[in-house]
Parts: C-alpha cells; sequence; structure tokens
C-alpha cells in the first residue's frame, strides 16, 4: 500500500488515480532537525472546525501531475510511487547544477515522476521499465508533464528486462554515453536486486560518458517482524548492502549520501528507514 499521499484518500485502491506532487522550487539552505520535525504537521492547516485551509499561492511552488495507483500486486509495484522517487527529487532540486546538462538513465522508472522533475535540468532523460503498462503509464505522464522539460533536452521511455539484457543493447540504450543512473526503491526481492547490480555494474564500466558515470539509489528500508526470526529484520535490504559491498570490492565507490540536513521541496512523510546510496567509478 502506498502512504505518500498525505492530501489523498483514494476510493478504490486499485483505480488509477490522479495526484497533484507539490513542490517548493526555491533553494532552501537553513533546513535542519527541528524544521524537519515540524514540515509534516505545518504542511497541512486546518481551522478551528477542522475544516482545510487553503493557502494562498505561492510563487516559490510548483506542481506535477502524476497518474498511478495506490496499491497494486507485485509485478506492478511500479504504477506506484515510492518515497525513494520523492528523496530523489529533493536531492535532485537542492543539487540542480550536478543535474545540468547530464545524460541520465532511470532504471525502474515507474510512473516516471523522478525523471519528469529531471527534466529541467538534464540535457536527456531516458526512463526505462519492464512492465508494459507501466512503461505506458510513465509515457503518459511525461507527455503531461512536457512543460517540465527544457527546450534542448530528449525524453523518451523504453523497455528493459534486467534480466536478460546484453551489453550491446545497454550501450544502443545511451548512444551519448551516460552520466547520471537512477533507481528508486527498487530493493524488493534478491533476484531483482542481483539482476539491478549487474546492469549498474555494467553500465558504470561499459556505457559510462567520459568514464565519470556515477549512480543513486535511494530507497526505504521496510521493516518487518518475521516468525521465522521473532523480531524485526529486513532480508531484503540486508542482501542488498552485501551487494554494495561486491561493488567496492570491485574498485567502485560506494558511499552513503547524509540526507539528516537535506531540506524537503515535496510534500510527503520522509520517515527514518529512508537512505541515499552513490555509486561511482574510481
Amino acid at each position: 500500500m502506498l502512504h505518500v499521499h498525505m492530501n489523498k484518500a483514494a476510493q478504490d485502491s486499485n483505480d488509477i488515480q490522479f495526484t497533484r506532487f507539490k513542490f517548493s522550487t526555491k533553494r532552501n539552505e537553513t533546513w535542519d532537525i527541528q524544521t524537519k520535525a515540524t514540515y509534516v504537521e505545518e504542511s497541512i492547516i486546518y481551522d478551528e472546525d477542522g475544516d482545510l485551509v487553503i493557502k494562498k499561492k505561492n510563487d516559490d511552488c510548483d506542481v506535477i501531475g502524476i497518474y498511478h495507483r495506490m496499491s497494486t500486486s507485485l509485478n506492478l509495484v511500479g504504477l506506484q510511487l515510492w518515497r525513494g522517487s520523492l528523496l530523489m527529487c529533493d536531492y535532485a532540486i537542492h543539487n540542480a547544477e550536478m543535474f545540468r546538462d547530464k545524460n541520465i538513465l532511470e532504471l525502474g522508472a515507474g510512473v516516471g515522476l523522478t525523471g519528469i522533475l529531471l527534466g529541467q535540468y538534464a540535457a536527456s532523460i531516458l526512463c526505462t521499465d519492464f512492465n508494459d503498462g507501466v512503461i505506458e503509464m510513465c509515457k503518459k505522464n511525461m507527455q503531461n508533464n512536457h512543460r517540465f522539460f527544457n527546450s534542448n533536452s530528449s525524453f523518451s521511455c523504453q523497455k528493459l528486462d534486467w534480466f536478460k539484457w546484453h551489453k550491446e543493447e545497454l550501450q544502443a540504450l545511451c548512444p551519448n554515453g551516460t552520466d547520471i543512473i537512477i533507481a528508486c526503491d527498487c530493493i524488493y526481492s534478491d533476484s531483482l536486486t542481483d539482476a539491478l547490480f549487474k546492469t549498474i555494474y555494467c553500465l558504470l564500466k561499459h556505457c559510462s560518458s567520459m568514464g565519470k558515470m556515477e549512480a543513486y539509489l535511494p530507497l526505504e528500508k521496510r521493516l518487518n517482524f518475521t516468525l521465522d526470526d521473532l523480531e524485526v529484520t529486513c532480508h531484503e535490504y540486508d542482501y542488498f548492502r552485501k551487494c554494495l559491498d561486491a561493488l567496492a570490492a570491485k574498485n567502485l565507490n560506494v558511499e552513503i549520501v547524509e540526507i539528516d540536513c537535506l531540506p524537503q521541496y515535496f510534500e510527503y512523510d520522509r520517515v527514518q528507514q529512508l537512505e541515499l546510496w552513490r555509486i561511482k567509478c574510481i
């Protein structure tokens, strides 16, 4: 079930929903722990009768409208919108110059929110996913938000199977070279994690632009109590960390990005279990 929508209660979670994701366009340099703690409470204001107070238009804010679902079967999770994507959007807004004029490849792009946000800065955006229905939804969202793509940039969606690609296919995806890879909240099975890391490793080694490609992996560590362990665990996250260690052993730079002081530009509940990892060629 999706939990990122602060102002939305779906009538039927299996139906296609439309959500307007509001975000601040003004770069914030004064974010601190107290601000983080009170952000959610101050984002929605009610009067004494419990009615929602409509705030005046803020010229420093904008909106991305996204079609998505509130819940799905496991094979269609790309039709949901996950917190990792919103965290990546926050990071991109705060570090816009890092993404400006770059060729960006998104793996597991889902409904395309992150790619749309990055379209303001990038030279090109290629969103990839495996499921045909997810790809069509991503295309629809990109077309409906085409104003976010600068006039000189290119954007497209394409199918990519992490289990069946060959090196030439990955190289063909990025004819101009790839500068940045993004994969938001794609960690929910060990076999998929294996396939993702093999794909990222091949891209870093064989498809980079001037050998300076880097990958960003935001994710939410989903903890569950299991009867087998009799404790709260997250085996998928543990396996993800093992895969990170394996990449580091292959002479890649793997590091966690500090997000405690990263300003929050989108309105969502930034839970403590969110992390952002960066992988770079040394």
